[in-house]
């Protein structure tokens, strides 16, 4: 609907048809079979191993219950004794891939766990937060999805705010996990802020969120970086920029892959959404308004009904192309 660079304000209104464990938190579960008849039987003794979810790295870990690996920090060995399969560690903050490794009877037995420790400084009660409290780096090589997720249900539950994106790049969807999360559903009363979306040259802003860092376009296919729902208010983005893809040149939208999504079944419902001073490039669809019909009211790819369409009112952007 909406193809474009935009540097002006616009408003929208949608209208739908060491003692580093000093702070340290918990982590702890049973070892048990993920196969079969087996499921839920117990692993004594299976190998539990920590790493970094954002960066893929071992990390270090202060095992509390369990048995010690002479010469690694971040495994050891789950109980095999009246807790057979019980194991617990203490952690920094963080998010982290747990790997459990045992038998199943004669079989092996591998499975992850995508396990979260306690980050309190993901919240706010001034109505201000800063999307790098939430654990999200912007390094550009890390996927920053559970971070800016995490920061935005901070928000909501805060009765509204700002998502502050200080300078860097944000990537979200870059693994098959974080993938399935999309579209990032935004609440009433936030505010995407960046610090300086407008675009001069090949600069892409300084604050940018990318979805899926990858070279090859298709892999945004029929993908959705925002979506807002029916029902929503005062829903702000500035200074900002969102990519469909890092591309030398991407000059041409994928087909099908949406950057700001606002759907939903009732008319009426959703209103001043403001977009100001972004840019926003390479998707199919920059800002795509649809309404849903009743047999496809929930999902991302609802039917669209030519005679319901939503009705759309903006407000000229200065400085703007289309």
């Amino acid at each position: 609907m909406c193809k474009s660079i935009m540097q002006g304000i616009c408003c929208l209104i949608l209208l739908f048809g060491s003692s580093a464990f000093a702070n340290a938190n918990t982590l702890s579960g049973y070892a048990v079979s993920h196969q079969g008849s087996n499921i839920n039987a117990k692993m004594p003794g299976a190998l539990i191993e920590f790493k970094d979810a954002q960066t893929g790295k071992p990390i270090s870990v202060k095992m509390k219950i369990g048995v010690e690996i002479k010469g690694r920090k971040d495994a050891f060995y789950a109980t095999s004794g009246l807790d057979g399969g019980k194991w617990l560690a203490d952690v920094k903050r963080g998010r982290y891939i747990v790997t459990v490794t045992g038998k199943s009877g004669s079989k092996s037995d591998t499975y992850t766990l995508n396990l979260n420790a306690m980050l309190p400084t993901c919240s706010t009660s001034t109505g201000y937060l800063d999307v790098t409290s939430c654990g999200a780096v912007g390094s550009g090589l890390v996927d920053d999805t559970q971070a800016i997720i995490d920061g935005v249900a901070a928000i909501a539950s805060a009765g509204g705010g700002v998502l502050a994106f200080p300078k860097g790049f944000f990537n979200v969807g870059t693994n098959s996990t974080t993938a399935g999360y999309l579209p990032i559903v935004l609440p009433s009363g936030i505010t995407i802020q960046g610090i300086n979306g407008g675009i001069t040259g090949t600069d892409w802003g300084n604050s940018r969120i990318t979805l899926i860092n990858s070279t090859t376009p298709s892999t945004i296919y029929n993908k959705t970086l925002f979506k807002i729902g029916e029902n929503k208010r005062h829903i702000s983005f500035k200074d900002i920029t969102l990519l469909a893809y890092h591309y030398p040149d991407p000059s041409l939208g994928v087909s099908g892959s949406i950057g700001v999504l606002g759907e939903g079944n009732y008319p009426n419902t959703t209103a001043d959404i403001l977009f100001s001073n972004m840019t926003i490039w390479g998707f199919g669809y920059d800002i795509d308004v649809r309404a849903c019909t009743a047999e496809h009211v929930s999902g991302l790819n609802c039917a669209v009904d030519p005679e319901a369409d939503p009705i759309v009112y903006m407000t000229p952007c200065g400085n703007s192309t289309r």
